[in-house]
């Protein structure tokens, strides 16, 4: 990230405004996600006879989103706050101890920054993890066609998804999984994407700095003829005359063009870190969602008689309930390897990538989005506050 003058206010308001957009937009395809890559995705969405995909697939795409939004504030405020204060930390630890300035630092960057984003993220997923488990029980519970639609952020699968869990501390049993897939993630996401950002910004200003020469170089030939036509010569003086020489003037890459390369950046970097963190993502849904008791349970969303034709149907479909069920009670018995292990030995190596390009796509999106609506919030609040103090 750039180093702006920011408050620790400044991150955590850029951090949630951003979090909670990019949320939003992304997070039907975080559904779908979730429920391709739950054991029991074959018996609950797709036809028994045909194997087509059904309709209920994408039914209720923002299930489960309420928890989300109560922790992305909390959370995206720890990781940031947590990332930048590390890494400053730890460039100012990697000055004072180089030997001199002309020498490679003693700690490499993208080392540093691996350090500070795993960190971080540590620190983020123990807020997070209450909200990650209550919501990936929430998108896999499956509505009855019957039942009332509701609006788009019905909170009735939320409730449903929190009767699972018959104490509290069943929230943080995902908290290894999910740190377990983000570690990995983020350490390899912000060292590509600090590279990536810093070549297109680097590029850019230079760009800019061609163009400001060229537009300067224009200025000074007609002044040249202007002189020439009163009959005076070109004097060293008029080279400055504006203060700011016609030579090595400084550029600075305006706010548009920052948050483009945050976010060309961020997504490269993130769909790269996505696609190859996928198998771990799977044994953190599986995990996740075994945490709940009778995970994968329809739903009707409703009473009266929506209540009973979701009672009639799921007695024709007992069969594969308690099959989902049993596939549940067996993960929660079983730590991260070992699901990890089944799953390759049930699915093959297909299974263990079972969602990776949609996961690398929406994280594509979604982070190139998050990072740039960050960046340009923390640039835009920094430079009010400095207009304010002039």
């Amino acid at each position: 990230m750039s180093s702006y003058g920011n408050t620790h206010t400044d991150i955590l308001v850029a951090g949630a405004v951003a979090a909670l957009s990019i949320d939003l937009l992304v997070y039907p395809l975080d559904t779908i996600k979730t429920r391709v890559q739950a054991p029991n995705y074959a018996r609950l969405y797709t036809h028994p006879q045909t194997g087509a995909v059904q309709r209920s697939l994408f039914r209720g795409l923002y299930q489960g989103i309420g928890s989300v939004v109560l922790a992305t504030v909390p959370s995206s405020g720890a990781f940031f706050t947590t990332y930048e204060a590390t890494k400053s930390l730890l460039h100012s630890l990697n000055h004072t101890l180089s030997p001199n300035e002309f020498q490679s630092p003693l700690i490499p960057t993208p080392l540093l920054h691996a350090t500070a984003s795993s960190l971080a993220e540590a620190v983020s997923c123990l807020i997070l993890t209450p909200a990650e488990v209550l919501k990936q029980n929430a998108q896999i519970i499956k509505k009855s066609p019957s039942s009332p639609s509701g609006p788009i952020f019905d909170t009735s699968a939320t409730r449903a998804a929190w009767k699972k869990f018959q104490h509290p501390r069943q929230l943080w049993r995902g908290y290894t999984a999910l740190l377990g897939r983000n570690l990995p993630f983020v350490a390899l996401q912000f060292p590509v994407f600090e590279v990536i950002k810093g070549s297109l910004l680097e590029y850019k200003e230079r760009e800019l700095s061609k163009q400001d020469r060229v537009r300067r170089e224009k200025e000074r030939e007609v002044l040249r003829d202007w002189r020439r036509e009163q009959g005076k010569g070109f004097k060293d003086e008029d080279r400055d005359r504006d203060g700011d020489g016609w030579e090595g003037r400084e550029v600075k890459v305006g706010m548009a063009d920052r948050a483009m390369a945050t976010g060309m950046a961020a997504a490269i970097s993130g769909s790269m870190a996505a696609v190859v963190t996928t198998p771990v993502d799977v044994v953190k849904t599986r995990i996740m969602l075994a945490a709940g008791e009778d995970a994968g349970a329809p739903f009707s969303g409703g009473n009266g008689e929506a209540a009973k034709t979701s009672l009639r149907a799921e007695k024709r479909k007992s069969v594969r309930v308690l099959e989902a069920e049993k596939a549940m009670r067996k993960i929660r018995s079983m730590g991260a390897w070992a699901v990890g292990r089944q799953i390759l030995a049930e699915e093959g190596i297909g299974g263990l990538f079972r969602g990776g390009g949609l996961r690398g796509a929406w994280t594509a999106l979604g982070s190139g989005l998050y990072l740039s609506v960050y960046e340009s919030g923390r640039q835009y609040l920094e430079e009010r506050r400095a207009g304010e103090d002039d």
